[in-house]
């Protein structure tokens, strides 16, 4: 498998017909320098095109290796299409969806959604935490949740949930409405002109 030849050997491999997602846990201690180091560069032109602007390597190192619990791959015809990454939060039961993309031409094969499937499976959580400024990740996670917050049909989020998201928020930046569950001035500008359906 070219460059990639090491993935078997350092993660879980899901199959399906038109895809693989190799699954490594722990990926800063699991992986060798060299390994980081390739991974990070086959994934600079995935991660750009799916984020629609170039993704600079520390910042992809950070979003895949700095303190995640778990990396997910996804691999086509032995190329990297992007990435999910996750870490534990102080709330037990909770894990932080760091972050997840997938190649402009990897989208619609139901990558994404697979990705987050397997994580919540795979770590035992039974909550997923993550942001977005993305309405297709937020229709993807209508359709694999059975609860979620902001959800557009409640009228308020629960007190314990509420809890958790002003923790969660607490370290990042951005002004945190706990009971709307928005975060205002989150990312330095906006992505989407316009909803996508």
């Amino acid at each position: 498998m070219g460059g990639l030849d090491f993935l078997s050997s350092v993660g879980i491999t899901f199959q399906s017909d038109d895809y693989k997602i190799v699954v490594v846990e722990k990926p800063k201690y699991t992986l060798t320098a060299e390994q980081q180091e390739t991974i990070i560069r086959l994934l600079q032109k995935p991660s750009s095109e799916g984020f629609g602007h170039h993704v600079r390597e520390d910042s992809l190192r950070k979003r895949i290796l700095q303190d995640q619990e778990y990396l997910l791959l996804p691999v086509i015809d032995q190329q990297l299409v992007g990435f999910g990454s996750a870490s534990f939060m102080e709330e037990p039961g909770f894990l932080y969806y760091e972050g997840v993309v997938i190649s402009l031409e990897a989208q619609g094969k139901g990558i994404g959604s697979r990705l987050m499937k397997i994580l919540v499976r795979h770590s035992a959580c039974t909550s997923l935490v993550f942001t977005t400024q993305s309405p297709v990740m937020y229709l993807l996670l209508h359709r694999i949740s059975r609860v979620i917050y902001p959800d557009l049909h409640e009228e308020s989020i629960p007190r314990d949930i509420q809890k958790v998201g002003t923790q969660f928020m607490r370290r990042r930046q951005g002004k945190f409405d706990s009971n709307s569950f928005v975060a205002h001035n989150l990312y330095p500008h906006c992505l989407y002109t316009k909803y996508p359906w």
